[in-house]
């Protein structure tokens, strides 16, 4: 029995995917390559917006064209957004962990079990939080997932030390809300020190770190030569009047505080960010202002988000929403900005000597490959995959480096 899966959204959906393949491969079933045909069909869906529910719809009926017969399964946060779809059956957040034994109930098989296939030998996600109850105004997730977990200290090390033995280079640790990991009475940055010395792996990099939850301990772990010269650390606007309504805890002085303080601790650190363009009650004057700030800050990377409505949350009938082609061009504005910065970052780190991992090559027979302070790194050497290697670029193009 064959099955297919489909991932939308963050990096924890990736890791909760991971796991669901890894237990179904164990249990006997069979993995679908896209496209092919399939008997039950899993989609990790996304409710973050409302394109992100959107492709989560498209999937599924997707997967009802590919296999009209197969059980179809819409899992996750837009589990509850996916009525009148041709699929079998909706299974929220809190309820994913028991899709294989489901599986098993419903569609048993006679095989024995299978040596799962790892999908990628370089860089593992390890997901260690669940949960989140900061609920700013424009975020669903709170509603979806409101059930805080952490996972335990002493399990995460030994799943670090079997990727280690499995190959990997490198985890990236991630959570609903990172920052708030704590089990046991170890925070994050206990965590992250337990892994830097029980553990072998060579890189650890953290996924996305609120500011308010930044620690001077944390980030002097940085300072490591195992930990990724890199954070992303979400702002969302520059404006201290939409950061309030944004309900994050923070103004922007504080914000520019934080990253000046990581930047002295950690020189060469990559600073990435999330920005929405278009919050209710943004007028040109604020997103001038914001775009102001942004520029003054300067990330290495920004992903960049039209405002999207979502309902039940505070921001959906906030006054002042933003009309649909203004969200649209102001987050054009800041991808233009995002690009410049890119390249400035990129052209600081030509002739300074970086370790890279390379993963695969891409379609234009590029050697790609990240460094520890996140710049894509492309080359046509020779040049060994999932090992780290010291390189020195003299060029920069598109926001990465050249080798």
């Amino acid at each position: 029995m064959k099955i297919w899966y489909h991932t939308l959204g963050c990096k924890v959906n990736q890791y909760e995917t991971e796991k669901l393949r890894i237990a179904l491969e164990k249990a006997g079933y069979h993995t679908a390559e896209d496209g092919a045909p399939f008997d039950i069909g899993i989609i990790n869906s996304c409710a973050v917006t409302e394109t992100a529910v959107a492709k989560t719809r498209a999937a599924v009926r997707k997967a009802r064209e590919t296999s009209p017969g197969a059980f179809i399964i819409a899992a996750g946060c837009a589990a509850g957004f996916c009525g009148g779809l041709p699929c079998d059956l909706a299974v929220p957040p809190e309820e994913k962990d028991g899709i294989p034994e489901l599986v098993k109930q419903r569609f048993p098989v006679a095989e024995g079990p299978l040596s799962p296939a790892l999908r990628e030998r370089t860089r593992a996600v390890v997901k260690i939080q669940d949960g989140c109850s900061q609920f700013c105004s424009y975020c669903i997730i709170p509603y979806l997932r409101n059930r805080f977990s952490s996972a335990d200290p002493a399990e995460v090390v030994e799943e670090v030390q079997a990727l280690c033995r499995n190959g990997f280079c490198e985890i990236v640790l991630t959570g609903i809300r990172l920052g708030s990991y704590r089990a046991g009475g170890v925070s994050l940055e206990g965590l992250t020190e337990l892994l830097l010395e029980k553990t072998d792996i060579r890189r650890i990099r953290l996924s996305s770190v609120e500011a308010w939850e930044i620690t001077p301990g944390l980030v002097g772990l940085l300072s490591d030569s195992r930990m990724a010269k890199h954070l992303h650390i979400p702002l969302q606007s520059g404006s201290a009047r939409v950061l309030k309504a944004m309900n994050r805890p923070y103004t922007p002085e504080e914000y520019e505080s934080l990253i000046q303080n990581v930047r002295k601790q950690v020189p060469g650190i990559g600073v990435t960010t999330d920005v929405i363009a278009g919050f209710p009650g943004e007028t040109e004057e604020l997103f001038e202002e914001g775009l102001r700030f942004i520029e003054k800050t300067g990330f290495s990377r920004m992903h960049i988000f039209p405002f999207s409505p979502r309902r039940g949350t505070r921001a959906w009938d906030m006054p002042g929403q933003v009309d649909r082609q203004v969200k649209k061009e102001r987050a054009a504005r800041l991808r233009g900005l995002a690009a410049e910065m890119q390249q400035r970052f990129a052209d600081l780190n030509t002739g300074v000597p970086q370790e890279a991992i390379f993963e695969n090559t891409d379609k234009n027979g590029f050697l790609r490959g990240y460094t520890s302070n996140y710049l894509e790194i492309l080359t046509k050497r020779e040049c060994p995959v999932n090992t780290p290697v010291t390189v020195t670029c003299r060029e920069a193009k598109n926001g990465a480096l050249i080798w």
